[in-house]
């Protein structure tokens, strides 16, 4: 899935998605994950736990943060340096980054953070 597609899908979503969490781990260059073929005997108890709130994509198990759910992960993917507001309006949010504005719309702080961290990386 390309950024443009994420964008996209981002703002189609209602709320939190892991599968949508893996993809921006993705294209954040932060996913952290296990190769199934690693696992030749089979997962370990812990690792049974840990996939439990994982998703698969590619052959690999992934565990991203919670980008879609939680404000405080969405934040990690705030370009360093760069000024951010917050703001929620008819019960949307609206995210916006930079002297040059780019923003994000969604029905979620945490999604709206997204979208414009994932229109920086774009451009």
């Amino acid at each position: 899935m390309t950024i443009t597609e994420l964008i996209t899908a981002l703002e189609k979503a209602t709320g939190p998605s892991r599968e949508l969490d893996c993809f921006i781990a993705l294209a954040a260059g932060r996913a952290r994950g296990v190769a199934l073929r690693d696992m030749q005997t089979g997962p370990t108890d812990s690792q049974k736990s840990w996939m439990a709130s994982s998703v698969v994509q590619k052959g690999a198990w992934f565990h991203p943060e919670r980008y879609t759910a939680s404000i405080d992960a969405a934040l990690t993917l705030v370009p360093e340096g760069w000024e951010w507001e917050l703001a929620w309006n008819n019960n949307m949010a609206y995210a916006t980054f930079g002297i040059a504005p780019i923003e994000g719309e969604s029905p979620s702080l945490a999604i709206a953070l997204c979208i414009a961290a994932l229109k920086a990386r774009e451009d």
